[in-house]
């Protein structure tokens, strides 16, 4: 289990509460002529829609930033150890070839 955890990035926590959801709310799910409830789900849609558009007008600051700088200095950026970026995603972050990870 921990290993599927790991690989598909959820936490222990996610996989508890969606337990507990389905439990709760399986005799309505499977219901026949049950209702869906649109409504629901765009309460719970609204606050994510609105924190991804906030991450990307933070991203787009950042980007802008993080691209003005020369490219000898968005090199020493790169963390190859790092823990969630691999480097490959690094590099396409910082607008830079794979093989400036290899510079040293």
């Amino acid at each position: 289990m921990d290993r599927h955890l790991r690989l598909h990035k959820v936490h222990p926590t996610q996989i508890t509460q969606s337990k507990r959801q389905l439990v709760e709310n399986a005799p309505q799910m499977f219901e026949r002529g049950g209702k869906s409830h649109p409504a629901d789900g765009e309460a719970l849609t609204a606050p994510l829609c609105q924190e991804i558009g906030w991450l990307k007008r933070e991203a787009d600051f950042l980007q802008k930033i993080t691209l003005s700088a020369p490219a000898s200095r968005r090199r020493a950026w790169i963390e190859p150890g790092h823990p969630h970026l691999p480097v490959t995603r690094q590099c396409a972050l910082l607008q830079l070839p794979r093989s400036s990870a290899l510079r040293g």
